[in-house]
């Protein structure tokens, strides 16, 4: 049980790293409209902003992310078992 953990641990930091250098995230600013300020002094304006930290081609690096370790999973639950059925039955 701790070497396929130990495996998908390394899996997700191989998979991580390669994220961070290959397309690293960068910040995105989406500006609203000025606001002014209803309590404080009338010229007072505030300038709301949202910071987003985006990546080209963000949802592969997702689908890497989760259908990776899911595919190896049921790779590891299937897989061996059913190759040596075929030969334990002869």
């Amino acid at each position: 049980m701790y070497l396929v953990l130990s495996v998908f641990l390394a899996m997700d930091v191989i998979i991580m790293t390669a994220w961070s250098l290959i397309n690293p995230f960068y910040p995105e600013i989406e500006y609203f409209p000025r606001e002014t300020s209803d309590v404080t002094d009338k010229d007072t304006e505030f300038l709301p902003q949202l910071q987003h930290c985006r990546s080209q081609n963000l949802f592969v690096w997702y689908g890497t992310c989760i259908l990776l370790p899911c595919f190896d999973l049921q790779q590891s639950v299937d897989g061996p078992h059913c190759c040596y059925s075929e030969y334990t039955k002869h």
